[in-house]
């Protein structure tokens, strides 16, 4: 297999917290063991060793507003990168760039994990907001503008890119005409050496019951899971309202557990007018997230726009039972009600109650979709993502 003789990736940050980062952060740990790398990036945390690996910090003198940030890191990176010359100079070097979205204008690879264009125009077909605050709106309205500008100047036809999912292929055709042939399709991982099922060992289980006192439920309790950033595209307020038809429907042992930062005072505000108050654990975001999958029950999901959707991943690994949106990339891995179940309607909270309803009483049928979704977890290990990687950088070299 020929391969090139250096990597050279520009990303933001690379450390173990957010879907994004997290998931950059285990691909290019497993390929360092055979690629000697150049890391460009604002921050780069991690406690393992990486024995081929070179940091090149950057360090802006603007944090905030982050489209500063944003911009800064592409014109420093930019000047940094020209030193290796032309993609053919590279290519006879063999020393490849790569990118992860519009971190960077020079590369060879854009790894890419979202599509602002495809997230603004969901926005407006379903006439939905990102935040309830209309201040946080105005923000990431100049946002996306930049980040929408960066993809049609930097998203071209003639540099190769990986995908984390299908979807996202076709959104990189019809958006920015880049042909399918340059386009390889690679699904995100999970460590499940450290995702596993809850009752897999004695502390494990004794995690269970230690977060499960801590927030109150008890052992008859069905707690529903939603982990990652607590806004709109995420879910987080559909969810509310679910969990509000539940009750309507005279379920009264559901509880939501969020995990994650974001809108906690339209959350809460909602909440009460929904009146499920008291059935919400709201969590800010933890490092430890692996005991609220334990603690859990069921993940409830319904994202708006979810080109992957890491946390659907750990939470298969876990063995947990999932009711995720249709719209998240992880669901091209999920075959409806074997190892998960696809929810039809992510706009429609009565319908998504309903959809829930036998995964809240069924437990045998919870069972079920747990043996399914270790199954698939054990398919996504973190080495045969690299492995996948490492195939494709091959092709470009032949």
């Amino acid at each position: 297999m020929s391969l090139p003789q250096k990597l050279i990736v520009a990303i933001h940050d690379l450390h173990p917290w957010g879907g994004q980062d997290k998931s950059n952060l285990e691909i290019l740990y497993h390929l360092n063991s055979t690629l000697p790398m150049d890391l460009h990036t604002f921050s780069f945390i991690d406690q393992r060793s990486w024995p081929q690996a070179r940091h090149i910090r950057y360090s802006s003198p603007a944090s905030k507003p982050a489209v500063l940030k944003l911009l800064y890191f592409t014109l420093t990176s930019y000047l940094k990168l020209q030193r290796f010359g032309t993609s053919a100079r590279r290519k006879q070097n063999r020393v490849l760039i790569q990118t992860t979205g519009t971190a960077c204008a020079i590369a060879d690879v854009v790894q890419v994990q979202f599509i602002h264009k495809t997230w603004s125009q969901i926005l407006k077909e379903y006439n939905v907001s990102e935040s309830e605050n209309p201040l946080k709106n105005l923000y990431y309205s100049l946002l996306s503008t930049y980040n929408i500008l960066s993809e049609e100047l930097f998203f071209s036809p003639k540099k190769k890119y990986i995908a984390i999912s299908h979807s996202i292929k076709k959104e990189l055709i019809e958006h920015f005409d880049i042909p399918a042939n340059n386009i390889e399709t690679i699904y995100h991982g999970v460590d499940t050496d450290y995702f596993f099922p809850y009752k897999r060992d004695i502390k494990s289980t004794e995690v269970r019951r230690d977060v499960r006192q801590q927030l109150g439920l008890k052992d008859s309790d069905i707690a529903l899971l939603h982990v990652g950033a607590l806004n709109n595209r995420k879910g987080i307020f559909n969810s509310i309202k679910t969990l509000s038809y539940l009750k309507k429907q005279g379920i009264s042992n559901a509880y939501l557990v969020a995990v994650g930062d974001g809108d906690k005072k339209e959350i809460r505000a909602l909440a009460a007018r929904e009146n499920v108050s008291d059935e919400i654990k709201i969590i800010s975001h933890s490092k430890s997230v692996r005991d609220y999958y334990w603690a859990s029950d069921v993940f409830f999901f319904p994202s708006i726009y979810e080109p992957f959707g890491l946390v659907i991943l750990e939470a298969l690994a876990c063995g947990m039972p999932c009711a995720i949106s249709g719209h998240a990339g992880a669901t091209e891995l999920i075959i409806n009600n074997e190892n998960g179940v696809i929810l039809q309607n992510i706009f429609d909270p009565e319908s998504m109650a309903q959809e829930l309803d036998p995964l809240l009483k069924d437990s045998q049928f919870r069972e079920r979709l747990s043996h399914g979704a270790l199954q698939t977890a054990q398919n996504r290990r973190w080495d045969l993502v690299a492995a996948e990687y490492l195939a494709f950088y091959a092709t470009l070299f032949d």
